[in-house]
């Protein structure tokens, strides 16, 4: 009788939710979105793409690519590219896939001489602003570990005070545009 009573009782909550926060994070709080920047940090690339937030927009469910618009004449800071992790994207799918970039991308330059190091750079924030940053070089040789600390802060994110939409601050400004 005790499992019935759990059933209806959730049932009857789940009526009562917003339609998109019934994705919970690993505590079981509502998931919030993520907005992501990520960038391969000293290894030449051009400006018209960015090879990490395109694999991640490509290769994982829920996750949004934005491109900023410009406008002639207007001069804007070096982050033109946005993605946005949605609430039901799997974060160990994602720290796998950002390793893979990683070892693909920057591993390869660790042998140039260069005055920078090579590395994956990886910036979140939730809808109210708080962040979260890793920064993945030579001194990571542990995929394990960078896959635990990275769902750490993600899922720290995720269950944080409430803020605003990412996606839809995103969508309602006529700065940026959806690309997948």
């Amino acid at each position: 009788m005790t499992r019935h009573l759990l059933l209806l009782s959730q049932n009857q909550a789940s009526r009562q939710m917003p339609l998109n926060s019934g994705v919970r994070a690993q505590g079981g709080e509502v998931a919030r979105e993520i907005e992501f920047f990520g960038a391969l940090a000293n290894i030449e690339h051009g400006p018209e793409q960015n090879t990490v937030l395109q694999t991640l927009a490509r290769e994982i469910d829920d996750f949004h690519l934005y491109k900023q618009v410009f406008q002639p004449g207007v001069a804007y800071a070096s982050i033109n590219w946005r993605g946005v992790l949605g609430r039901s994207a799997e974060v160990a799918a994602i720290a796998a896939l950002l390793w893979n970039i990683y070892v693909d991308k920057v591993e390869p330059h660790f042998e140039e001489k260069k005055a920078f190091q090579p590395a994956l750079i990886i910036i979140m924030k939730d809808g109210a602003g708080n962040g979260e940053n890793i920064r993945i070089d030579a001194s990571h040789n542990d995929r394990e570990v960078f896959i635990r600390d990275f769902t750490e802060k993600v899922e720290r994110l995720r269950t944080s005070a409430d803020g605003e939409e990412v996606v839809e601050t995103i969508e309602t400004s006529e700065q940026w545009i959806k690309i997948e």
